[in-house]
Formats: structure tokens, sequence, C-alpha cells
């Protein structure tokens, strides 16, 4: 019987040199019973479940060959027929975990299919679930209540600090937050988060940089006080900024997702987040079995805590805390039985997708 299920290397780390303002949660909580050796000083992403052509993620066994390459070869198998017809055999479907011990830069990204982008170019959507956080550490999420652009812009040009006009939210393990293209935003010190993203496959997702904190860094990318900074984009990033965008509390209650209660009980909750555009997230978290009919779409499942074994077609998987994998396109009803665990399934909504054709205001007349 062929298999529905792949489970990845769970060592899909981004250089630290890449990301030099990560720490040690990927490896010292979530990855911790896997038994990793890792190099690296410190971690920022881990990239759960890429079909990214420069850093994919890689099956266990059979030659480690990647998620697009196991996609192209069969996607029959792996792909639904809407899917296949929209995406073709690839996954616009991003999914990572990161641990930022420093503010993450403040950026922006454009739609996803903006029309005045380049031909290899892509927008994108991602959300931000909150797995841990240190005391009083959060997000930034767009202006302040009664603070405007240009004053803004005004900061960012002579080098002032800027955190009195954007909104920081002191966040919770467990609450979901969604990014909207042209929304400011940065990762908190502190915060440790599973990131979903939805983009254009095979084209370059653009992310703008307004604001590094003034850092500087090294040749290897590390931070260093006689280094150079990192290119920003401010121009860029304030032409797609959304100016009519709600701002503080306001924004912050439009962006907060809650999931539906699907079931419930002394030692197992199940949750549905459906209010993601494009995208369905399944939440455990707990201990017991629980039944559920597959959506019939290529599956992302990542493992944060615990250990979950489940059954497809009569075949039984498992995932510990720390580990991802692919559940082929099927309509199925699988078996979850938890331990301790927390973990997610992730799928796209091909019905769901609707090209969004913005006019960046740069490129007005």
């Amino acid at each position: 019987m062929q298999t529905r299920f792949v489970k990845f290397r769970p060592d899909n780390f981004r250089p630290s040199g890449q990301t030099p303002w990560g720490g040690r949660r990927i490896a010292n909580d979530i990855k911790a019973c896997l038994g990793l050796k890792v190099e690296q000083d410190v971690i920022g992403e881990s990239w759960e479940f890429s079909a990214d052509g420069d850093f994919p993620s890689r099956c266990l066994g059979a030659g480690e060959v990647t998620l697009m390459h196991l996609l192209s070869d069969a996607p029959e198998t792996w792909l639904s027929p809407a899917h296949f017809r929209l995406w073709g055999a690839r996954s616009p479907l991003l999914v990572k975990l990161i641990d930022a011990a420093h503010d993450l830069s403040l950026q922006l990204h454009p739609p996803i299919e903006a029309s005045c982008l380049a031909s290899d170019e892509s927008g994108k959507w991602e959300a931000w679930y909150i797995l841990s956080r240190e005391a009083g550490a959060g997000i930034y999420l767009g202006l302040a209540t009664g603070a405007n652009i240009v004053d803004l812009f005004d900061a960012l040009l002579h080098g002032e600090d800027i955190r009195p006009f954007l909104h920081f939210i002191p966040v919770q393990p467990g609450e979901m937050y969604v990014i909207a293209p042209r929304t400011i935003h940065a990762l908190g010190a502190g915060v440790c988060v599973l990131e979903p993203q939805i983009m254009q496959p095979g084209k370059r997702a653009l992310t703008f940089r307004l604001h590094d904190w003034n850092r500087r860094y090294d040749a290897r990318g590390l931070v260093a006080p006689e280094g150079e900074a990192r290119p920003v984009h401010t121009a860029q990033a304030m032409s797609w900024l959304d100016v009519g965008m709600a701002c503080g509390i306001e924004l912050e209650r439009k962006a907060r997702l809650f999931g539906r209660v699907l079931y419930q009980d002394e030692g197992l909750l199940v949750m549905l987040i459906e209010s993601l555009p494009y995208i369905r997230i399944y939440i455990f978290r707990g201990s017991g079995k629980f039944e559920l009919p597959l959506p019939g779409e290529i599956l992302c499942m990542t493992a944060v805590a615990g250990r979950v074994d489940f059954c497809l077609d009569g075949q039984w998987h498992d995932l510990r805390g720390g580990e991802s994998g692919v559940v082929a396109a099927t309509g199925v009803m699988a078996v979850f039985s938890c331990q301790e665990a927390e973990f997610f399934l992730l799928h796209c909504l091909p019905s769901d997708y609707e090209a969004e054709q913005v006019h960046c205001p740069a490129c007005t007349p």
C-alpha cells in the first residue's frame, strides 16, 4: 500500500548569520527530545514545511528527496485536482518555527498578486501562533492610536526611537494574529511562534524592511557594533503602507484569530481556525483520541510538544515534538492518539484563493 505520509528531517534551520536575532528555544525546548546535534549558536528559524527551491524540506529516507521533488514526481498522489489546476505541482504554503531572542526588523509585505510586481515576485499573507513568550514580551502590529505616517517617517529619517509610534501587543501562548499585507509588523524579543505563510509558489516573496533597530552586522551576518547596517527599504515600504488601515486596539481586534472548538474533554482540545485567508489550521492540545475526516488537500503536520500517533488507511505513523511531515490529499477518516501533545494540521484552500490585483500607490502616474 502506498504511504500517505512522509516525515521531514527536523533540522532545516536557517543559518545563524541570516537570523542573528534568534535564540535557543527551538533546539532546547521544541526539538529537545530528538537528540539533534546542533552546531549553530542560535536558531532563529526552522522551516518545517517548505517547497522552496533554495531551502526545501527534505524527506527522511529514500535519499532525502525534497518536498518539491516529491510533489512534482507524483502530483496525483499528493495534490488535489483543484490544487494542481491553481498552483501546479507546487505548494504556496510555507510553515516556520521562529524564535526571537531580539526584536525582528520592522517590515511589511505587498499583496500576493499586486498588479505592479514583477513576473517573478509575490507578496504574501502570514500569521503568528504564539507558542511561548517571556514575561511582558509581545509583537508590534500597525501604528499606535493617534500616531500618523508622517511622524513615523520623520522618526525613521532622523534615527529616533520609533516605538512610541507603533502598537505593541503583549501576547500569551495560544493566541494567533493574522499579518495582512501592507501592515507594518515586527516580532518582539522573547516570543516564539509558529508562522504559516501563503505566497505565489515559484516566485520571490517580497519583504520591505523599514527599520532594523540601528543594528550592525559583521561579515558572517552576526551582530557587531563595528559592522555594517543591513539595507532598509523605507521608501518602498511606505509606498505600500495601507494609510486607511485601522490603528491601535482596533487593528489588534481585527487581527486576532479565534478557533472554533471541534472537541473538548478533560484531556484533549481540538480547534479549527478558519478565518485566516487561504488557510485552515487544526490545533490539537493535550492527551486523548479524536477522529477527523481529512479535507482532501495536501496537509502540513507539525508537532511542537509531546507525541501523536495517527492512522491513515490502516497505516499507523507518529510525530514527536519538533517533527513535521506531509500528508497526501485524501478525504479518509484519520484517527489521532495524542500524548501530552501540541500539534497542527495546516492546509491551503484553492477554492478560497482569489488573485488580489492591487495597484501600488508608488506606481500611480
